[in-house]
Order: structure tokens, then C-alpha cells, then sequence
């Protein structure tokens, strides 16, 4: 069935699935009630999201909403993905959460066949987090906690707000290896703008980009085969396989300019005086250490250059008996986590902030919403360009619009 729901929608479409699955008792009781918490409230607050509310958002008829519900829960195992295009809307966090609880519902978590949570290679923590100076809070923990405390992650627009505020604190330099966002960030003039305010801004890359075109220094970056670099895989390989891979990337030529990114830095925080914390001569060093806690060395790794697996073969269903790594140990239809943050612990429904619904004043004035989402089969993001046999294949970038548009 190929539903096509109104760009945006997906949140209302995955609502009334849910609504659907509990109002007939389509779901897996065993699973649900004995892995899963606030099922009930979960009920209440899906009641009014019906295949009929959702077709007026989606354009998707309530009876293909019944059947696509009808589809899912009845055949088991089953896999649900949530590919990216879910991420470029306002709604994000909503829309995914949403399609996580119809896994849940269904069951179809960590069994063959449904979605396998993959084990992880133990590796050393070399990020000295620990001596993060206490008094000093990252950019993003104040107006993204919650993605701050989980993730470790600064999104873009609060670098840019505190480079152009010097709030919480000034940002006066930076070091950017393998970053474009003159290219790949939204607001590119915003963008230019940020990046002069800096007293001092360092790329390292393989090309002269526009950010490297506007930086005070641009040093030459190794590529794939300068440089010795251990990749780690986990994935679903096989039901025979473990879940994780490793393989040694190994430089094969070298040239005397450029440097490793670990050798950049490493240097770097030497010359700062911090040569204790950096005590590897070469990367084989530093990655025997990395790798310790796996039991795995970089000669294991040369010995095997195709790669190793690591681990034992699949097992599934192992959250038994520990259970699951949530405050309850179950999966949390109703979220104790985004509660403590001040969230909605329950998925609502939200229109992403450029829809017409939401605005229909700015729907009159604009009356078409641009989809960026769009792959380019030949490109990466915004890498290989550069490429003539591949600039051939797709030299413009292309608009699509409708005929009657």
C-alpha cells in the first residue's frame, strides 16, 4: 500500500495507527503487559486521533489508515522503519516516538525478524569528560537539555545564537575538521555572519570550501589512505553473526603536509601542555588503547585486514531478565524521562511550523512549501561533487514541481 500522507503528517498518520491497533485489540497482550508501562494512559490519549481525524490531516483515506493497522499488527514478525525524511519537520520528536510505540504494541522488539537491538564493542572512554571544568555548562544544556544530558550533542542554531550574542559565554575560536556549514547549514548569510565574529577560525579539509575560503588558517586534512583509522560496525549481519565489526583502515601512502586528524590534535594538545593525557607516539598506540577493554588489538586487526566480527552470535529477546535501560526497565509508553524534563510524556499531535493548517494567513501568501529532503543518488550530502564523473550524472541541482504548480 503506498498511503502518501501530505508532507509533514506522518505524526497524524502513526496516531491513528496506534488508535486503530488499541481500539482492536490488535496488539501483543503478552508484551505489552508485561514489558511495557502506561498503556492505558497511552489508550486515553489516542482515543480522539481516529483514521477519520487523520484523514482530513493526511489525505490518506480512514479505511487504508484500518487496513494499513489491520496489515501491520497481523503479520508478525514485522519491521517498521523510520527512514530520515521523518527528521526535516518541526514534529520530529513527536512523529518518531509514535512509530517506536507501534513497535512496541506489536511486540516486534529485538525478535527475529523485527527490530534487533545490536550489542556494542566495549571500548575505552578517552574524552576526559571528567575533568570538564564544573562551572562551565555546554552551549546547548540550557535550551536543549534533555538532547544535551543523552546525546552530548550542540545543535547548530546554538552555536550560531552564541557566537552572535556571546551568550551563555563568547565563543572566539574555532577548529573545523570535515565541516562545511557555509554549504550544509540552513541560513547561510546568518551562518557568514557567525563565523566573522570569530577572532580566530581554523578548517582542516580536503578542499577549499567556502567555509575554508573564509577561515584565517586552512590546513591540508589526510585522506582515506593517509591515515590509519579503526571502524566499528554494528548492524544486523546475519542470524549467525554477532552484531559488531571491526576492521583496521590502514594508510598505504603518505604526503607531507597533511596530517591524520589524530595526529592534529594530538600534536596540538601537546604543544598546550598536555602530553600525560596524550602519550602515544603513533595512532596503533592510541588505538590499542581505545580497544583494550574489547580484548582486540591493532595486530589482531592487521592479522585479519578483512575485518573481524566481534561478540557472540545473535541472541534476541535481551532485555530478559535485566530488562530494559529505562527508569522502569520497561518501555515507556508514558515517557518518566521526557516528564522530568517538562515534556509531554505522551506522543500529541503537532503540524510542523511551516504548514498551511497551522498558518493559513501565511498559507494565502505562500502557498508552497518546499520538500528538501531529496537524495541525490550519485552524492553523499554535500561530498563528491567535486567529482567530474559524477558531476556528469547530475550537474545542476534540480527543483521538482508539479504540472499544474
Amino acid at each position: 500500500l503506498h498511503a502518501a500522507p501530505r508532507p509533514g503528517t506522518d505524526l497524524a498518520l502513526a496516531l491513528a495507527l496506534i488508535h486503530v491497533i488499541i481500539e482492536d485489540r490488535l496488539y501483543d497482550t503478552a508484551f505489552v503487559s508485561r514489558w511495557t508501562v502506561g498503556f492505558d494512559r497511552l489508550a486515553e490519549q489516542v482515543e480522539a486521533y481516529t483514521p477519520e481525524w487523520a484523514a482530513e490531516l493526511t489525505g490518506v483515506p480512514a479505511a487504508t489508515i484500518r487496513e494499513i493497522a489491520a496489515m501491520y499488527a497481523g503479520n508478525k514478525p514485522a519491521f517498521l522503519d523510520a527512514g530520515n525524511a521523518l527528521e526535516h519537520h518541526s514534529n520530529t520528536g513527536q512523529t518518531v516516538r509514535a512509530v517506536m510505540i507501534l513497535r512496541a504494541l506489536t511486540g516486534n522488539l529485538d525478535v527475529p525478524g523485527g527490530h534487533l537491538f545490536p550489542t556494542r564493542v566495549p571500548l575505552a572512554d578517552l574524552t576526559l569528560s571528567e575533568r570538564r571544568p564544573p562551572d562551565v555548562r555546554p552551549l546547548s544544556a540550557e535550551r536543549y537539555p534533555l538532547l544535551w544530558d543523552l546525546a552530548h550533542f550542540v545543535p547548530g542554531d546554538v552555536l550560531v545564537d552564541a557566537l552572535m550574542t556571546g551568550k551563555p559565554y563568547p565563543v572566539k575560536a574555532m577548529i573545523m575538521a570535515g565541516g562545511n556549514p557555509l554549504l550544509t547549514w540552513p541560513n547561510t548569510a546568518a551562518m557568514r555572519r557567525a563565523l566573522e565574529r570569530l577572532d580566530l577560525l581554523v578548517v582542516m579539509d580536503l578542499f577549499m570550501t567556502p567555509t575554508a575560503r573564509q577561515a584565517d588558517i586552512v590546513l591540508p586534512a589526510a585522506d582515506p589512505f593517509e591515515r590509519t583509522q579503526l571502524v566499528v560496525r554494528s548492524g544486523f549481519f546475519g542470524p549467525d553473526r554477532p552484531t559488531n565489526y571491526l576492521v583496521l583502515r590502514k594508510r598505504i601512502k603518505s604526503h607531507a603536509e597533511c596530517r591524520s586528524d589524530w595526529r592534529f590534535w594530538r600534536d596540538l594538545g601537546r604543544f598546550m601542555g598536555y602530553g600525560n593525557d596524550l602519550p602515544w607516539a603513533e595512532e596503533d598506540e592510541a588505538i590499542d588503547a581505545l580497544l583494550e577493554p574489547s580484548g582486540v588489538t591493532v595486530q589482531d586487526l592487521r592479522d585479519h585486514p578483512a575485518g573481524l566480527f566481534y561478540g557472540d552470535s545473535v541472541r534476541y529477546q535481551k532485555y530478559e531478565p535485566q530488562g530494559l535501560a529505562t527508569p522502569t526497565g520497561k518501555v515507556e509508553l508514558y515517557s518518566h524521562v521526557l516528564e522530568s524534563y517538562g515534556f509531554d510524556p505522551l506522543p500529541h499531535y503537532e503540524e510542523p511550523i511551516e504548514s498551511h493548517t497551522r498558518s493559513p494567513e501565511t498559507g494565502k501568501e505562500f502557498p508552497l512549501i518546499l520538500n528538501a529532503g531529496r537524495r541525490v543518488s550519485v552524492y553523499t550530502h554535500s561530498r563528491h561533487r567535486t567529482l567530474p564523473s559524477l558531476r556528469r550524472v547530475e550537474p545542476e541541482p534540480v527543483a521538482e514541481l508539479h504540472p499544474e504548480t
